[in-house]
């Protein structure tokens, strides 16, 4: 595990290391790619070293300004500039199209015919700004003070009203104002990416042994807000993660996991499919609906931290049929899907054998999605402790079935029922989409097949 205040451009390198190893070491330095894990990170792409931006094309540009450019914005034109991700929604200008703000404004000026006076008379009521990032329909333009143009990495402002006119500085320096545009971007760009909102980066922080003193260290922010964006990485070799925090008045507001690129494998379609239905199952709980996200997303590292499903991972090694791998890779996903929900109070995960009492844990989940128990009260029924589980859920469906609510199953080929309580148009969506992956939702103790579906869903709706 590694822990880094990572620049834009570092940021950028890292989500490239699939196919660039654009990377710049110095000898007795503590940079981030002296660092010893940098080989194991990165590996070799040597072959792909190849720059779109020369040093030379920047100079060129230079001399064309006649000005420099800021030693930050100069490195990262050269490292990354050319890449997707400065241009998936807003983007960095082309060396050719960057200019001053006053250049640009007037020309403006004198193709609407204003005279050479007043339009001087004008630019004077406002700062020159170098512009080099624009919102994606010209909304908005970013750039740099030119008397801010010496600094290393100097603040950035933005443009407020639709014109060159009126400017506010939004980030304190280049290289926060590059991180909020990566940002911005990561929803139009082929990159992986969950969010995590303040209520669930406290379990984050101590599940990754991340130290919030630590982020708190980290030097992008906006004064002016008092907004930080601490930025963390941790490395499991086979697939960097990286992490980014945004705080305010030292409180986390959210973070970002970004990965380069997930691994798809035949069975990937099946993780959109579980999280509908974990979302319909829990009432769309956005915090179930995270963390089945993280178990999806790593399911290989969840298989080897529970010792039962690693067991049964183990033995898809022995399969030889490639179906039958994708339907056991499906079928261990479904198991988690139904764990998650179990552990959450969303499903009964009950035995064959199970007590009364157990069953009646389905009341439990009731509440917990908004049923109220003044309209289905599991204590009027007339239910017999010696009866098994199929006995009691057919009581409650025909029962409850009045006013549209049923106990629904996930067969699992166990022993074991995993029982929800569902309405008839929930029901529909969710059989549809097990259907679609093979995963057997129904009316406990209802099958279509054994109960003739058709004909009791007519008598129990009378």
């Amino acid at each position: 595990m590694e822990r880094y205040n990572l620049s834009a451009e570092h940021i950028v390198k890292l989500l490239y290391r699939k196919k660039i190893n654009r990377v710049t070491t110095t000898p007795n330095s503590e940079n981030f790619f002296n660092s010893p894990v940098f080989t194991k990170v990165f590996g070799n792409n040597s072959a792909n070293n190849n720059y779109k931006i020369s040093w030379e094309d920047i100079n060129k540009t230079e001399i064309r300004l006649k000005t420099n450019f800021p030693k930050v914005l100069r490195r990262y034109y050269h490292e990354c500039g050319d890449l997707e991700i400065n241009s998936c929604f807003s983007s960095i200008l082309n060396l050719d199209e960057i200019g001053f703000s006053h250049t640009w404004e007037r020309e403006a000026l004198k193709d609407d015919g204003v005279s050479n006076d007043e339009i001087e008379k004008a630019l004077e009521k406002t700062d020159n700004f170098l512009i080099f990032w624009t919102e994606n329909q010209g909304v908005w333009n970013a750039g740099i003070k030119k008397e801010d143009l010496s600094l290393e990495n100097p603040p950035v402002y933005m443009t407020t009203n639709d014109d060159l006119y009126s400017w506010e500085k939004v980030t304190d320096d280049i290289d926060t104002f590059i991180i909020l545009q990566v940002l911005d971007n990561l929803q139009s760009s082929g990159f992986y990416f969950l969010t995590f909102d303040s209520e669930e980066i406290d379990s984050l922080l101590l599940d990754k042994k991340i130290s919030k003193d630590e982020l708190l260290k980290n030097p992008f922010k906006i004064k002016d807000r008092n907004i930080k964006f601490p930025t963390y990485s941790y490395y499991d070799y086979k697939g960097d993660k990286i992490y980014i925090f945004q705080m305010k008045d030292d409180k986390f507001e959210k973070c970002l996991l970004i990965k380069p690129s997930v691994k798809k494998d035949e069975t990937s379609y099946a993780d959109k499919i579980l999280l509908k239905i974990a979302g319909i199952l829990s009432a769309n709980d956005r915090k179930i609906i995270k963390k089945l996200e993280l178990i999806l997303e790593d399911f290989r590292n969840y298989l080897r931290k529970d010792m039962t499903l690693r067991y049964i991972d183990d033995e898809i090694n022995t399969l030889s049929d490639k179906e039958k791998i994708k339907l056991k890779k499906i079928e261990l996903k479904v198991v988690a899907t139904i764990l998650l929900l179990s552990e959450n109070g969303y499903i009964c995960y009950l035995d064959w054998k199970c007590e009364l009492e157990d069953f009646q844990m389905i009341s439990e989940v009731m509440k917990k999605i908004g049923i109220d128990e003044n309209i289905c009260n599991i204590e009027d029924l007339n239910l017999d402790e010696d009866d098994n589980i199929e006995v009691w859920s057919e009581e409650f469906n025909k029962v409850f079935s009045k006013k549209d609510i049923f106990i629904g199953n996930i067969n699992t080929g166990s022993d074991s029922y995993s029982i929800f309580p569902i309405n008839k148009e929930n029901f529909k969506k969710l059989k549809e989409l097990g259907n679609r992956i093979g995963m057997k939702i129904d009316f406990l103790n209802y099958s279509e097949e054994e109960k003739h579906m058709d004909k009791n869903w007519q008598e129990m709706s009378m």
